[in-house]
């Protein structure tokens, strides 16, 4: 993310997006020295309707912007000075964070010495086709150290998809 002109003392610094559905941005800064308790921000995107929002906290939320540089101003509001900084902002430079899946069942058969797993990836927040690489980790409980260590590949296609594993242990 390019920080075109708030290196200014005073000014909203390090602006930083993530998102975990690609459907809306968390955007967050640092707030600059001496932003106290009811401060409040004005955040824009240049060349859109309907494109400020104002914040009392370092952060907002932004629908997902095209791709492309989009120029992001923040403000803050009812302050001398009038600090400005400007951020260029492009849908590479935001995080995907996606939530955890939710774990439907997790069982053991303890004749066979195996775990079966079922969770749901929660596809449906996605709107494109993607690859995903789950990792599972099997540990031990005592001292939570690491016994299996796996990677299982799967895609989401927009609908929430139920997949299942299984690991039977080399130790009875």
């Amino acid at each position: 993310m390019n920080q075109v002109n708030s290196q200014k003392r005073g000014a909203p610094r390090d602006l930083k997006c993530v998102t975990n559905n690609l459907r809306v941005w968390d955007c967050s800064w640092k707030a600059p020295s001496g932003a106290g308790h009811g401060t409040v921000y004005e955040v824009c995107i240049e060349n859109r309707s309907h494109s400020c929002y104002q914040s009392e906290k370092t952060n907002t939320k932004l629908p997902a912007l095209p791709p492309g540089d989009h120029e992001i101003t923040i403000n803050r509001l009812y302050d001398f000075g009038n600090l400005i900084s400007k951020f260029t902002l492009n849908e590479k430079n935001v995080s995907l964070i996606p939530d955890t899946p939710e774990i439907l069942n997790l069982s053991a058969d303890f004749s066979t010495s195996t775990l079966h797993l079922k969770w749901n990836d929660r596809g449906s927040v996605f709107p494109h086709h993607s690859n995903v690489i789950w990792e599972i980790k099997i540990l031990r409980k005592e001292n939570e150290e690491v016994i299996k260590l796996v990677t299982h590949n799967t895609t989401v296609n927009g609908k929430d998809t139920v997949h299942h594993w299984s690991w039977t242990s080399d130790m009875p």
